[in-house]
């Protein structure tokens, strides 16, 4: 299992960092593009937090945090709902945008 998670974490990583990258292209195209595409950099901004939620449980898991327990986190059921969410990453090399 530990295996997996590893896997997941640096997948939810990629991810992070792949719609971060996005928020930063389109806060690079100045005020006028930010705006035209404001609703495809909010939903970057949020998929960028998801992925590095995830990210952060997954790492808590490897390292034996006492946060899981405390937290009530299903380690299993985590991974499942990030593979779920995060399906096109795991379909191909680069998400459809």
């Amino acid at each position: 299992m530990k295996e997996e998670i590893r896997i997941l974490r640096d997948k939810a990583d990629e991810i992070t960092a792949f719609y971060e990258q996005k928020v930063d292209s389109y806060l690079a195209l100045g005020e006028e593009g930010f705006n035209l595409n404001s609703e495809n950099v909010n939903e970057s901004i949020v998929l960028a937090g998801t992925a590095n939620r995830y990210r952060h449980k997954f790492a808590w898991y490897l390292n034996d945090s006492p946060l899981i327990e405390e937290c009530g986190i299903d380690i299993e059921k985590e991974a499942a709902d990030f593979k779920a969410q995060f399906a096109a990453f795991f379909e191909q090399t680069s998400p459809a945008v």
